[in-house]
């Protein structure tokens, strides 16, 4: 009868050890989880504001120029045939 009492008290400590170890590992994995999701969310939140500080940036800098129209007399680029017109008015 002892020695049946010893073997259930070892199963036992066995199962509840086997338990702790499952619970563990299970905590670890969670953990590791959570860690690459927070690091992936930081990577995207640092792209999405360089994204919309490069998209800002190319609004506020304006329309390229594709003019070609400059006054021969001081050199200022008028974006316009029409406005180089207007302008060489004002050297009259």
């Amino acid at each position: 009868m002892v020695v049946e009492v010893v073997v259930v008290v070892v199963v036992v400590v066995i199962v509840v050890v086997v338990v702790v170890v499952v619970v563990v590992v299970l905590v670890v994995v969670v953990v590791v989880v959570v860690v690459i999701i927070k690091s992936a969310v930081e990577e995207f939140e640092v792209r999405r504001v360089h994204e919309l500080e490069s998209k800002r940036d190319l609004h506020k800098s304006g329309p390229p120029s594709t003019s070609n129209s400059e006054c021969q007399l001081c050199h200022r680029m008028c974006r316009s045939q029409i406005g180089l017109l207007a302008h060489n008015k004002s050297h009259l």
